[in-house]
C-alpha cells in the first residue's frame, strides 16, 4: 500500500498519533528523539497498520448477507476476511462481488485512511489456482481445502541455511548446530498448523544434502573417503539414522553431544479458529477459552482470569 497525506477519520486521533510517533523514547535513562519516521519492517509497523485498517471487516460486513459472526450460516454467505497487520485476503462467492463491490469499498476505505491499495500485489483468482498467504499456499482441491508452506517461502528458507552453512566452512559442527536449530525449529512451528508433513521431510532431505556436501569439503586434502566422514559427522539417534551431530564441552568440563534439529520430527497440531467475538480478557470467556486450552489451545492469555 502506498501512503499519501490524507488524514483517515474513525475513532483513532491523527493529531495524537502523529505527537506520539514523534515523541522520541527513552532507553537507560537516555532520550531519543525520532525524527526520521518509521522504518519499513519495524515492530511498530503491525501497529499503525491496525490502527488505520481497523472496521475493514465491519465495512466489508455491511455488503455481505447478515449472520451471526462465526455460525455456520455465516460461512455459506458471501464475503469473509482474513487480515494480518496490512496483509488481508477476502473470500467471496463469486468474481463478479469482489471486482465490482467489494474492491471498490476497499479502494475507497483506504484512501479515506491516506492510504492506496497496490495494484501489483492485488490478485484475484478462483480457490481452486490457490494463492499464497503469509508464507503459506491456500488451495481448494474438490470440497478440501489444503494449506500448505509456500514454494517461495520453502526456497527463501532453504536458500538462507544454505547460505549459513557456506558462510561457516570452517566452524566447529557444534556452534553450526546452535547456529542452525533455532532457524529450523521456528521454521517447523511456524507451518505445524498447517499440510506441512510431506515439505517437513523434503527439508529435511535437502538440509541433509547442504551438510553432506559441507562435511566432505572440510576433508578434500585430507583424503578422507566418504565413510570416514559418515562415521565423523552423523550418527543414530533412538531410531533414526543419518542424524547430524557436533560434540561440545560443556562450562563445567563435561562432553556433550548436540544433534541437529529433525524437521520432520515436528508434531502436526491443527489449529481451530478462535471466535471473531471471543474475548481473552473477558470473565465472560473463560469456559470457552478453558475449552481451548484443554485441547491443546494456549492458555498464555487467560491464566490470571479469574474464576466466574
Amino acid at each position: 500500500m502506498k501512503r499519501n497525506r490524507t488524514p483517515f477519520p474513525g475513532s483513532l486521533n491523527p493529531s495524537l498519533l502523529r505527537k506520539w510517533l514523534k515523541c522520541g523514547y527513552i532507553e537507560r535513562n537516555v532520550f531519543s528523539a525520532t525524527d526520521e519516521g518509521t522504518p519499513q519492517g519495524g515492530i511498530i509497523s503491525p501497529v499503525l497498520a491496525n490502527f488505520a485498517l481497523d472496521g475493514l471487516e465491519r465495512q466489508i460486513r455491511e455488503v455481505s448477507p447478515t449472520a451471526e459472526p462465526g455460525s455456520v450460516a455465516n460461512r455459506r454467505l458471501g464475503v469473509h476476511l482474513v487480515r494480518y497487520a496490512d496483509d488481508f485476503v477476502i473470500i467471496a462467492r463469486s468474481k463478479d462481488l469482489l471486482e465490482n463491490t467489494v474492491r471498490p469499498l476497499v479502494v475507497d476505505f483506504l484512501r479515506q485512511r491516506g492510504l492506496e491499495l497496490s495494484i501489483e500485489k492485488t490478485k484475484i483468482t478462483h480457490s481452486t489456482e490457490g494463492f499464497d498467504f503469509l508464507g503459506q499456499n491456500v488451495r481448494a482441491f474438490g470440497n478440501k481445502t489444503l494449506i500448505q508452506p509456500s514454494k517461495k517461502n520453502v526456497k527463501r528458507f532453504l536458500d538462507n541455511i544454505r547460505k549459513l552453512v557456506k558462510a561457516n566452512a570452517q566452524t566447529p559442527t557444534a556452534r553450526l548446530i546452535a547456529m542452525l536449530n533455532p532457524k529450523l525449529r521456528g521454521w517447523a512451528n511456524y507451518h505445524r498448523h498447517a499440510c506441512s508433513k510431506k515439505t517437513f521431510s523434503s527439508v529435511d532431505g535437502q538440509i541433509f544434502q547442504c551438510l553432506w556436501q559441507w562435511a566432505k569439503r572440510r576433508h578434500t586434502k585430507g583424503g578422507k573417503g566418504a565413510r570416514w566422514v559418515a562415521q565423523r559427522y552423523f550418527g543414530t539417534r533412538e531410531d533414526r539414522k543419518w542424524c547430524f551431530f557436533g560434540d561440545t564441552v560443556t562450562r563445567s568440563g563435561e562432553r556433550d553431544r548436540l544433534w541437529l534439529y529433525h524437521v520432520a520430527s515436528t508434531r502436526i497440531v491443527r489449529h481451530c479458529k478462535i471466535r471473531s467475538l471471543a474475548n481473552p480478557y473477558s470473565p465472560a470467556w473463560y469456559s470457552y477459552y478453558t475449552r481451548r486450552a484443554n485441547h491443546g489451545g494456549s492458555s498464555i492469555l487467560w491464566t490470571a482470569l479469574p474464576i466466574p
